[in-house]
């Protein structure tokens, strides 16, 4: 019961910071409430890659904070943005659907 309602104030958390963002300053910095002031991940200094996160006792004991949550929270940066939600969602047609080739079999009649 205990863990039921650590996932449930966990979510909740997750959805008020979500449900602010409006800017790309706003999402620069949603992993912090999330993460880091929680006590579930830690920044650390990396040497060329600038800052990264690594999992605290208390992160790998919640079952919502996951990496992927902590992959799509953390964004480092505009041009990170840019490239991995912006034109990967491109790539991968989340945004933009793939047209049909119907048109070319119609004609070929």
């Amino acid at each position: 019961m205990e863990r039921q309602k650590e996932y449930i104030e966990t979510i909740r958390q997750v959805q008020s910071v979500v449900e602010k963002v409006q800017s790309l300053d706003d999402i620069l910095e949603a992993y912090i409430p999330v993460l880091i002031d929680n006590g579930y991940v830690k920044e650390e200094n990396g040497w060329a890659g600038g800052p990264y996160l690594t999992a605290t006792e208390a992160g790998r004991q919640n079952p919502v904070i996951t990496d992927k949550l902590a992959k799509t929270l953390y964004v480092r940066s505009e041009k990170y943005f840019s490239y991995y939600f912006t034109e990967k969602a491109k790539k991968e047609q989340l945004a933009f659907p793939k047209k049909k080739n119907t048109e070319r079999l119609s004609y070929s009649l």
